[in-house]
């Protein structure tokens, strides 16, 4: 807390952002707070990898990855769950318990050394999916005509959009 006043109180968060909560907020909300009694934080770190890698494998990898850093806390001890399947991935998230008094670097120590480890065990990143949709195959069949007729200059001049082709990107 930084100032209690009649009407509000402002708080400092960890990010040292300010802001003024209202104390009737105080007194009829229920209020959380992550370092009262000490300075652990449980931080939360997502990992994707491909379909198809062992996630046995993965799981091992990031267990080990927060067990070697010496600012992972040991007790309570890094647990990882596996999250979801996607159509290409499988969504891993490792949770440690960290002191915050040791920095803001540890997510990013982890991040790398997870990045590291993965490159070393052959792990693979999912692969960014694209999704073409044509709503009419018979502005395809002309800009192939098109196209082959063009000869050298190779050029085309219409517009995809315009006669039904839809590029979507579904990265996950």
């Amino acid at each position: 807390m930084r100032k209690i006043s009649v009407r509000s109180t402002e708080v400092e968060t960890s990010e040292r952002a300010r802001i003024l909560v209202p104390n009737s907020f105080l007194i009829t909300e229920k209020v959380k707070n992550w370092t009262l009694r000490d300075n652990f934080r449980r931080i939360a770190i997502p990992a994707s990898v491909a379909r198809g890698c062992d996630p046995r494998k993965v799981r091992a990898i990031l267990l080990k990855v927060a067990q070697d850093n010496p600012d992972v806390m040991t007790t309570p001890a890094p647990a990882v769950e596996l999250e979801e399947f996607g159509a290409g991935s499988l969504e891993f998230k490792l949770y440690a318990f960290i002191d915050l008094n040791k920095g803001g670097g540890i997510g990013t120590d982890l991040r790398i050394a997870i990045l590291d480890a993965f490159d070393d065990a052959g792990i693979r990143s999912p692969l960014p999916r694209t999704d073409v949709t044509l709503r009419n195959i018979d502005w395809l069949r002309g800009m192939v005509a098109e196209y082959a007729s063009a000869g050298s200059n190779g050029g085309t001049t219409t517009n995809g959009k315009e006669r039904g082709m839809v590029m979507t990107d579904n990265r996950q």
